[in-house]
């Protein structure tokens, strides 16, 4: 199985326990793994999860600071993602963005999803969203 979060607006004890529940690896596709919210440095994240963290670059999008979306080597980056399914049942694939319609994450999970023959869920552990969900 194959997740997609973003962590904006997400409580870290919400990510650990969602990483956990699904006994997943945290992949972290962002280009580069910093964050102006400290718990989501790369350092943090591996300290926090493990070897359940995982920083994928290759899944990263070259333009994240705007402009066409640019994947730096997908190819590798599913030959990654695949060796890690070896010892991991599931994935949670990890960005900043809140709102995955925008997110480069939404075509990565889409084409895992689809090469690794497997099923993905965007996943939304927002307290806003979960939320603005509720008085729908």
């Amino acid at each position: 199985m194959l997740y997609t979060i973003g962590y904006t607006g997400t409580k870290i004890d919400d990510l650990v326990a969602f990483v956990h529940s699904t006994n997943a690896i945290l992949c972290d596709i962002r280009f580069s793994p910093t964050s102006r919210n400290p718990v989501y440095t790369k350092k943090q994240l591996q300290a926090r999860f493990d070897e359940r963290y995982f920083h994928l670059g290759s899944l990263g999008n070259r333009n994240y600071r705007g402009g066409p979306i640019d994947i730096v080597d997908y190819a590798k980056g599913m030959r990654t993602i695949e060796g890690l399914l070896v010892h991991w049942p599931a994935a949670v694939i990890l960005c900043v963005c809140a709102d995955v319609t925008t997110c480069h994450r939404k075509g990565v999970g889409e084409k895992l999803s689809q090469d690794l023959h497997m099923r993905l869920e965007h996943v939304s552990l927002s307290r806003k969203t979960a939320q603005q969900a509720m008085l729908l």
